[in-house]
């Protein structure tokens, strides 16, 4: 992960605080959480699930998936449908590590959410793929 976009905010200024040698300089770690709440908000509420993104283009949930993985824009990664981090940098993605319990043990998962510039972007690729299967 050498790309600063593509780290935590964490990984970048641990980063930053070996290439600068200079840990006084760089935010506390009190700081570090209260930047990630405000930065995680900003992009929250802007953000819209698959589910519902699926729903607003008029495909199932699960046929959206299939429809990115077969264009590669996504990758299977274990349980979870992932997009490729070139979508992630040209901001038509975001993910989140979120959890769910199950037998009382935390169980990690990541949950895609689209932007504004990605519903564009899944408009465009199930155009493409509809009039590529029907033609």
């Amino acid at each position: 992960m050498n790309n600063l976009h593509e780290m935590s905010l964490e990984e970048r200024i641990e980063q930053m605080r070996k290439q600068s040698h200079s840990p006084s300089s760089l935010p506390k770690p009190e700081s570090v959480q209260k930047a990630q709440k405000v930065d995680y908000q900003v992009q929250e509420k802007d953000l819209i699930e698959m589910k519902e993104a699926a729903d607003r283009l008029g495909v199932g949930f699960k046929e959206l998936f299939t429809i990115l993985r077969i264009q590669g824009h996504f990758i299977k990664s274990g349980k979870s449908n992932v997009p490729k981090s070139e979508y992630i940098r040209a901001k038509f993605f975001v993910t989140r590590m979120k959890t769910f319990k199950r037998s009382h043990v935390e169980n990690p998962y990541i949950k895609v959410f689209v932007t504004s510039a990605g519903m564009s972007f899944l408009a465009e690729s199930i155009k493409q793929y509809k009039e590529h299967s029907n033609g």
